[in-house]
């Protein structure tokens, strides 16, 4: 109960007064609609006035014509400004849900970060690249312990060029070997013939057992 007088209406919504100043939009458009066909009309009649010489009436009709034309006027200016008025408040009601949109990224970004600190970020990027190195310092341990020693790419670079020349050594010496080892005569082939000398020194019976041994062989 109110004690001094009604208690205030409460304040439209905006969207109330968008739609309620898009109604009046539409019932003034609807007016202008209406008074134009009655400028259509009032010139009809003008024209059949002066056609048949009434100027008087057709002076009436024009007047009436001016008139609502005038009212016509009137109602697009209405309408211009009801047209802003709608066009204001739907910025402004988009302005408001940005504001809230951001203030709502605002809170959450509160929320995610918490007592999250640039410092705190350093000093935790620091302390994860402190594990890095100390694992990896571990992993070259274990792989140096684990892993077969080696050799030096030089050291067997040398040991294979010393095999390599052993071997040439070794060609070269079966090579002057060959070259130095004296000929055998070719043994004869065919039936062995003697000497003259020989052959005349030789009695018949000694040249037939010759012969003899000659073909047993």
């Amino acid at each position: 109960m109110h004690l001094f007088g009604k208690a205030k209406p409460a304040a439209p919504s905006p969207s109330d007064a968008i739609s309620k100043l898009k109604d009046s939009e539409m019932m003034l458009s609807k007016r202008q609609a209406f008074l134009q066909t009655k400028i259509d009309a009032e010139m009809a009649q003008i024209k059949k006035k002066l056609a048949v010489k009434d100027k008087k009436g057709a002076l009436t009709c024009m007047k009436r014509k001016k008139l609502y034309e005038s009212s016509c006027d009137q109602l697009e200016k209405m309408t211009i400004n009801i047209q802003t008025q709608i066009i204001t408040l739907e910025g402004a009601t988009v302005n408001v849900e940005a504001f809230q949109a951001n203030k709502m990224f605002t809170e959450g970004m509160k929320q995610i970060h918490g007592n999250l600190t640039v410092d705190k970020v350093e000093e935790q990027l620091q302390d994860a690249q402190e594990q890095m190195d100390v694992q990896k310092e571990i992993t070259d341990a274990l792989s140096s312990q684990l892993s077969a020693e080696t050799a030096d790419d030089d050291e067997l670079l040398a040991e294979l060029e010393e095999l390599e020349q052993e071997d040439m050594d070794e060609k070269l010496a079966h090579v002057t070997l060959a070259n130095t080892t004296p000929l055998l005569p070719d043994a004869p082939i065919g039936d062995p013939t003697l000497a003259p000398a020989a052959a005349a020194a030789m009695t018949d019976e000694e040249r037939e057992l010759a012969e003899l041994e000659a073909s047993m062989m």
